[in-house]
């Protein structure tokens, strides 16, 4: 494998890569806040005090 030389991605398809790297993280991060904020309503609508982090 020493002296492998792997193809050279062009600018266009390295701008490609960084948006869909970019949707995926943003996807994720939607998807944290939103469990958050179910577990806040969780808590709230249930008054659960296992919930509380005090």
């Amino acid at each position: 494998m020493a002296g492998r030389r792997f193809p050279k991605f062009s600018e266009n398809c390295m701008k490609f890569f960084d948006g869909q790297l970019r949707e995926i993280n943003f996807q994720i991060a939607i998807s944290s806040v939103k469990q958050f904020a179910e577990l806040d309503l969780y808590c709230h609508v249930n008054r659960d005090n296992r919930c509380k982090t005090k």
